[in-house]
């Protein structure tokens, strides 16, 4: 599109908001700034070769200043030289070569040395880098090339945070790279063939014109083959887990002291202190006393263990007489129970302090040991969910570009990585290890405390009931034209679900726009569809999980199995690896998911899904 035509359409826009339309205009169109920067040195080309032609007074400094400036812009993001899994290698050394011979040149013109330019434009080097621009050419204008990119950020080979990534990021990555290493490359030649044409106008003319056509041939091809693969690849961010994970303690956050495997006898689960009952009929109890020669009774030093200070559930018959075998984690009651039938709850090594209780008769009755659920709330009960806000600082034009999940001061809550937009999608690098780009992570303020006076349930926080203790597996994607500022856990019929804000922007500027008219969005139509998990062991994942990535769907917190761990653990856990792409980026997009394996508590994690470019390209 001319400047000419764009102008008029922009005073059109103008006159529109005048007449009565939006008093904010928007970008006519979005692009991505290498094609921008492709366009705008055409025109610059344009207008050398004209002033060549003409013999303009001052054209070779015309012709050094413009080179200069464009040969300096920091387009170049040599992602393929970090990140890249299996990128065909003549791509990859052709893109080297070029950057290093251009890094060159542009050294040559910044030190004013008139005469080493004049010697590299009469060189063999301009032909090895025409060379390098039709092989670099041939190789990303493959199919198979972009097939397999994308085949490469669908899976996580390694265990760390600076591989997250999206499909779709991959591409737009390595599409700019590629762009914006033939237009340096292009760039230099022409102004070799300018510099040459000084003396032999018509000859380098040519020359230039014949290149011209094709980059422009290039450029067509390559943006007609990365759009055949584009537009199916995802745009979703995932934290990684390689072929042989194992989940360590410190990836993840657990939910405690919520509805856990407890043995009691029956004579202390009724007013009455009677036997005339069975286990089974105390679906909704709780201790009342401590009969001698009970489980409540036994000598163990931590009494958590035989008291449970809230409620009874779902109690059970699995056998009379059993050992009891204490637990030394402090989340846990015990290591196992192992019954006289024969089965075994829980662990099935050795313990260090085994104790028998027996099931005797009271009169008429026999008096027996009872399985139940305990659902308690106390100190040791870690069961809360932040509802706050967690938002950037759209003031100072921060956006959302990372989330992980913590647990401070015993509630979970979501904390962001916020930057600063720039324009075309653009972030502000800031400094830390992290490939010098580490954001700042925040959390909402004023920091959550359960001791806090002026706290409030149902509104500063959650805590999971028996009856709610739902969670919602949703991606909220916010509208093009938006970015995400903030996000949230928010109740919504019962469940917890996330929440995100939305801010406009001008993708051009990259300024926030109508900051006040900033939106919370959510899915109106999710939980309805359980994810059931069937007999759950405690263990969040061994290999590789399986992601579940089931629209409208939701889990519910509930105790591991009764065999294999005593239900003495709450699934699923709950994610805390910090996720952001390697190469941030804006965000449309931010959800929970659900990620595990058949018999597995699983875990459930965040993930991101950042800004749709499928358009701009």
């Amino acid at each position: 599109m001319s400047r000419h035509r764009l102008n008029l359409l922009k005073l059109f826009v103008i006159l529109y908001s005048i007449c009565g339309g939006s008093s904010h205009i928007r970008p006519l169109y979005e692009e991505l700034q290498i094609n921008r920067s492709i366009a705008e040195y055409f025109q610059v080309e344009d207008t050398l070769w004209t002033a060549i032609e003409r013999r303009t007074e001052n054209t070779l400094e015309l012709i050094y200043n413009e080179h200069k400036i464009r040969l300096n812009e920091n387009l170049f993001q040599n992602i393929i030289e970090r990140n890249r899994i299996g990128v065909d290698l003549e791509l990859t050394n052709g893109l080297r070569f070029l950057n290093d011979t251009t890094t060159n040149v542009y050294n040559i013109i910044k030190s004013r040395d008139y005469g080493g330019l004049i010697r590299f434009a009469s060189s063999h080097r301009v032909k090895n880098i025409t060379d390098a621009i039709e092989k670099i050419s041939r190789a990303s204008v493959s199919s198979d090339l972009w097939r397999d990119l994308n085949e490469d950020a669908r899976i996580c080979k390694q265990h760390y945070t600076t591989n997250y990534q999206s499909e779709h990021q991959m591409l737009v990555e390595v599409y700019k790279d590629v762009e914006t290493s033939i237009l340096r490359g292009y760039m230099v030649v022409q102004l070799s063939f300018m510099i040459l044409g000084l003396r032999d106008t018509d000859k380098y003319r040519n020359e230039s014109r014949n290149l011209h056509l094709t980059v422009m041939e290039h450029n067509n091809n390559l943006r007609s083959s990365i759009k055949e693969v584009i537009s199916h690849a995802s745009r979703d961010v995932y934290s990684c887990s390689p072929d042989n994970y194992v989940f360590e303690s410190t990836e993840y956050e657990m939910i405690t002291g919520f509805l856990q495997g407890f043995v009691d006898n029956e004579i202390n689960l009724n007013r009455e202190h009677t036997c005339k009952n069975t286990c089974a009929d105390y679906r909704l109890t709780r201790q009342y006393g401590c009969h001698n020669d009970t489980p409540c009774g036994l000598p163990i030093k931590n009494q958590r263990i035989n008291k449970c200070k809230g409620i009874l559930r779902n109690c059970e018959f699995i056998g009379s007489d059993l050992e009891i075998c204490p637990s030394t984690v402090d989340m846990r009651r015990y290591k196992y129970l192992k019954y006289e039938n024969g089965r075994q709850l829980g662990d099935k090594g050795g313990c260090a302090q085994g104790i028998e209780t027996k099931s005797w008769t009271d009169w008429f009755y026999r008096c027996h040991n009872c399985f139940c659920i305990c659902d308690e709330s106390d100190s040791a009960s870690d069961r809360y969910f932040s509802l706050r806000n967690v938002v950037s600082d759209i003031e100072a034009n921060q956006i959302v570009t990372g989330i992980h999940i913590a647990k401070p001061n015993r509630i979970i809550e979501l904390v962001i990585s916020e930057r600063k937009l720039l324009g075309f999608g653009r972030l502000k690098p800031t400094n830390n290890y992290f490939h010098h780009n580490f954001p700042q992570w925040s959390r909402s303020h004023p920091k959550l405390s359960l001791n806090d006076p002026d706290i409030q349930k149902g509104i500063d926080y959650h805590t999971l009931t028996y009856e709610n203790r739902s969670i919602n597996f949703d991606t909220i994607i916010v509208p093009q034209g938006h970015v995400i500022t903030g996000v949230r856990f928010a109740l919504f019929k019962g469940h917890l679900r996330l929440e995100v804000r939305a801010t406009e922007f001008d993708y051009e500027t990259g300024t926030l726009m109508n900051l006040a008219n900033s939106t919370w969005h959510g899915n109106d139509n999710g939980g309805r569809l359980e994810i059931y998990l069937n007999k759950p062991k405690p263990v969040g994942l061994h290999g590789y999980p399986i992601i579940n990535n089931i629209p409208d769907s939701y889990v519910k917190f509930t105790p591991t199995d009764q065999d294999s761990d005593a239900s003495q653990t709450i699934v699923p856990y709950l994610e805390t690896q910090k996720v952001e792409p390697i190469v941030p980026m804006p965000l449309s997009g931010v959800g929970l998911y659900y990620k595990g394996r058949p018999g597995n508590g699983g875990v459930i994690a965040p993930k991101l899904v950042v800004y749709n470019f499928e358009s701009i390209i």
